[in-house]
């Protein structure tokens, strides 16, 4: 999966709109959209810094950056 359908996964399963999704983080919704369809595939480390950082989605760091989720303790 790329990262861009990690993003969306990410807001969807947040139940977030993509115009709440980027008001969270600070990224252009016309950005985000290129992200989330493919039309950006390289994403800089700065947006997932955004994402990772925000409390809301620090849960998803490492499925979003190594697609494998935590065990449960």
């Amino acid at each position: 999966m790329l990262i861009g359908e990690k993003i969306r996964v990410i807001r969807e399963s947040e139940d977030l709109t993509r115009e709440e999704f980027c008001g969270l983080i600070d990224v252009p919704i016309g950005t985000l959209r290129r992200y989330e369809t493919g039309r950006i595939e390289n994403i800089g480390g700065e947006v997932l810094i955004k994402i990772v950082n925000h409390p809301r989605f620090f849960k998803y760091m490492n499925w979003l950056m190594t697609g494998k989720t935590n065990e449960a303790a």
